[in-house]
């Protein structure tokens, strides 16, 4: 077993940045340093990202790289690495900054890794560690690393002597390519998943003048980088429990949010400016200040698979109701020649209960009602009036996310099939449109709509397609694996998976396979969902690919199989020499051929069974150099001596 100092998922971070590389994936970057000059180079803002998480898509603008370098500061490497946030703490996980890099074939890391911990973790670090690392070998040497929190940089700094433990030669001279710096998080005894990568175009060539340590990162301002707060993170989920005020009870139910959950920010089926919902009273009065709580910004639609589901995204849901007791959005479209609205309300002071009651008089809306060709304003009694049956009876639910400012309508797709009376699978949705209202018991009056104006008379142009989620993350995968993925050649690797159903919750007694290359391994999920198997590695060293399955869903994760390490232990006596071949696991390793030279006398023997050896005929007394040249891609040399 390896005993050097790896980062958490080092070298699966290092193969998949340059996998990217290799195939030309890597966003544009700005050109590197002229030649001779040190390497220096930047990658985009708002582009650190994962859809491997088990809870969906996470951004993280403390892994956010936007530059990065490579210099020589006298007998000194210095890796440096600028992102947008480096002080953001909100992650609960600690980080992994790495730059890889390849020199004479070997695949090198310069790393700095630090866990998360119960205060700031650039103050109080839990496993903080930082050097140099070979991914091809695991050999290493020491570095320091220093956070500025004030620059946005992590400076990884190690001597030319150090980086050539690494590389098992000396560095200095040589050129390093395939240069990458990357960001991933630290998740002690689970692993990581990468945020970011940022490939420079240039070589680094170690130990030579190419500027000194001052090449400093090419600034990028932060604020390239997406407005948090103005739109929610890809995979928040809507607060079903939330209501508008800290006085509002009986939000309407609200139903777990779209698997693939709220829109992508700036992603949207329509957007609105900011500022412009407003109530004009009845009579031509002058209308009231901008109301934040009924301000539409945007609309998205998706679906689930199960349900038609549409986001209105307001301003600032929490700040109100502002004026009325309450707040009540609608969305209008027409499938098949019928006309829908979906509405929604939510109330202070228990206002709900007096309309749901009043609902039953047929001249109310109740609180959360599906309209259907016919009047869907609440303050019409005429609302009947029309080709259809006016409010009727459906599955809808209403979701008020206040954290996100999101009013989230979910329809059942057998309901749009029941009254548009035609599949619902790729239909097209049309005259889509939302509108904001400010609500009293049996009144609702727009505010703001979306697109601006539209309404039953003058229905929106939008259209939208059913089963497009273009402006939605990926649902995460049921399977994901949180065991080994890395092994030395010969070893038993502990490999383990987490299952999980739709709504993320564990799934026990199912058996996983686990297959890397013609090895495979079965177990069977705990309580946990996750299960657990001992995999021997028979493929020789180099980057492989791990692959599980079970219950119809699968997963591939990257593994790096490392050569076994051996030793040798020699003994001679009578003119007999006797040399032991093992592992770093101290079992025998059989079937190699081991080299004995004294002198001009040479014999080369295979190790039987038990790793053993031997050779007589030597003069008593001789030293004896023994020598054990190594297996390509399975076992690393070793050599010892003795006297016969």
């Amino acid at each position: 077993m390896t005993t050097s100092h790896l980062p958490r998922r080092a070298i699966v971070g290092a193969a998949l940045a340059v996998s990217l590389v290799g195939g030309g994936l890597i966003a544009a970057f700005a050109d590197d340093a002229p030649a001779g000059a040190c390497p220096s180079w930047t990658d985009p803002a708002g582009d650190a990202t994962t859809g491997q998480e088990p809870t969906g898509t996470f951004t993280d603008d403390q892994m956010d790289i936007i530059s990065a370098s490579l210099a020589n500061d006298g007998a000194n490497v210095v890796a440096t690495i600028g992102d947008v946030k480096l002080g953001d703490t909100a992650s609960d996980f600690g980080d992994e900054f790495h730059i890889n890099f390849t020199i004479g074939g070997k695949e090198l890391q310069a790393y700095a890794d630090r866990g998360g911990s119960a205060g700031d973790p650039l103050t109080s670090p839990v496993g903080f560690g930082a050097g140099f690392t070979s991914i091809t070998d695991g050999t290493s040497g020491e570095a320091t690393a220093k956070y500025d929190t004030k620059a946005n940089t992590v400076t990884i700094t190690g001597t030319v002597a150090e980086l050539s433990k690494a590389l098992g030669s000396d560095a200095t001279g040589k050129v390093a390519t395939a240069i990458v710096a990357e960001t991933q998080d630290y998740i002690p005894q689970v692993g990581g998943f990468v945020y970011d990568d940022a490939a420079s175009k240039g070589t680094f060539t170690v130990g030579a003048d190419c500027g000194g340590a001052g090449v400093a990162p090419v600034a990028v301002a932060p604020s390239a980088s997406p407005d948090a707060s103005a739109s929610p993170s890809p995979s928040a989920s809507p607060d079903a429990s939330a209501s508008p005020s800290p006085t509002a009870s009986g939000a309407p139910a609200g139903g777990a949010p779209a698997a693939a959950g709220l829109p992508t920010a700036g992603c949207a089926l329509a957007k609105d400016p900011k500022g412009d919902a407003q109530l004009s009273p009845v009579g031509g009065a002058p209308g009231l200040p901008n109301d934040p709580d009924l301000d539409v910004t945007s609309l998205t639609l998706g679906t689930d698979g199960k349900n038609l589901k549409a986001f209105v995204k307001v301003d600032a849901l929490a700040s109100g109701p502002m004026v009325t007791e309450g707040h009540r959005f609608y969305v209008s479209f027409t499938f098949n020649k019928h006309n829908f609205t979906m509405a929604g309300s939510s109330f202070k002071n228990g206002e709900e209960a007096i309309r749901d009651g009043a609902s039953q008089t047929g001249q109310v809306a109740a609180t959360t009602q599906l309209a259907v060709d016919g009047v869907s304003s609440a303050i019409d009694p005429e609302r009947f009036t029309g080709a259809g049956p006016g409010f009727v009876d459906s599955g809808l639910k209403y979701t008020f996310d206040l954290k996100n400012s999101y009013a989230i309508a979910s329809l059942p797709l057998t309901d749009l099939e029941k009254y548009g009376k035609a599949p619902a699978a790729g239909a097209v949705l049309t005259g889509v449109y939302a509108s904001a209202n400010a609500d009293n018991f049996a009144t609702a009056l727009v505010v703001d709509s979306i697109p601006d104006g539209a309404g039953s008379t003058a229905p929106g142009k939008l259209t939208y397609n059913v089963g497009d989620n273009a402006c939605f993350a990926a649902a995460a995968s049921p399977l994901t694996s949180v065991g080994a993925v890395k092994a030395q050649y010969g070893d038993v690797a502990a490999v383990a998976a987490k299952l999980v159903d739709a709504a993320g919750a564990p799934l026990a007694g199912k058996t996983l396979t686990f297959a890397l290359g013609a090895s495979k391994a079965t177990g069977v999920t705990a309580a946990d969902g996750v299960a657990k198997a001992a995999l021997t590695v028979t493929d020789k060293a180099g980057k492989r690919s791990l692959k599980v399955t079970g219950e119809g869903a699968s997963t591939t994760v990257p593994f790096t199989v490392l050569v076994e390490k051996t030793a040798l232990r020699v003994t001679g006596a009578k003119g007999t020499v006797a040399a032991t071949l093992s592992d770093d696991d101290k079992k025998p390793v059989a079937g190699q051929p081991v080299t004995f030279t004294a002198g001009s006398k040479k014999a080369t023997v295979k190790t039987d069974a038990k790793g053993v050896a031997k050779v007589a005929g030597f003069a008593p007394g001789t030293t004896v150099k023994v020598t054990y040249a190594g297996a390509a891609g399975m076992y690393s040399a070793t050599a010892g001596s003795t006297k016969a």
